[in-house]
């Protein structure tokens, strides 16, 4: 019996990532398995821990020390105000967790994690899809404005918690040596054809 529940409980989650990513057309990706989220990571950064409402000016000010290195294609406001609403969901959902930060293929990623309860099945779709749907007191914006200001938000959520990654797009790293010879190719095959 206990099987055959958790059987129907993948097949509902399946269902629910469908729609989601259809829904938000492919912003929000929830994920089956903890593994298939970790495997979207980049290059560690660095993290710092959540604990309460004052971690979360802490942890815009953590990720403003570090956005300034890269090009990032939001602005520096859409990318504080989206890491400002992954960590208030966290102090408001969960006990305690922590924010990391990877770099991947001209993607910045901010990993928010929790040790909470994790959002119950029946509440995914309401949770991540309903502009202000909320199972606190709250706006219930979150979601909404996470997945607008980020390129892509990424969700895994269980009874031990839930982890949000957010993506944001950067200038691709272009190599001045390659980009002059690529030039210099360009000027000889010109002259000599």
């Amino acid at each position: 019996m206990l099987e055959f529940k958790k059987k129907t409980m993948l097949q509902i989650l399946k269902s629910y990532q469908d729609v989601i990513r259809t829904l938000s057309s492919n912003k929000i990706h929830l994920c089956m398995h903890e593994q298939e989220l970790l495997a979207h990571l980049g290059d560690y950064i660095d993290s710092m821990p959540i604990h309460n409402v004052n971690d979360v000016p802490r942890s815009r000010a953590f990720v403003s020390q570090y956005i300034s290195n890269y090009s990032i294609i939001k602005s520096k406001m859409e990318v504080l105000l989206a890491v400002s609403e992954a960590t208030t969901n966290l102090v408001k959902h969960a006990t305690e967790g922590d924010i990391s930060l990877f770099f991947k293929n001209d993607v910045f990623q901010v990993l928010v994690t929790d040790k909470g309860s994790g959002i119950p099945l029946h509440e995914l779709p309401k949770t991540i899809l309903v502009s202000g749907y909320s199972s606190k007191r709250s706006l219930g914006k979150g979601f909404s404005l996470m997945s607008t200001l980020s390129e892509r938000v990424v969700v895994y959520t269980s009874s031990e918690g839930t982890k949000i990654l957010l993506e944001f797009a950067c200038q691709p790293h272009i190599n001045n040596k390659d980009s002059e010879e690529e030039n210099n190719n360009h000027v000889m095959n010109t002259l000599t054809s």
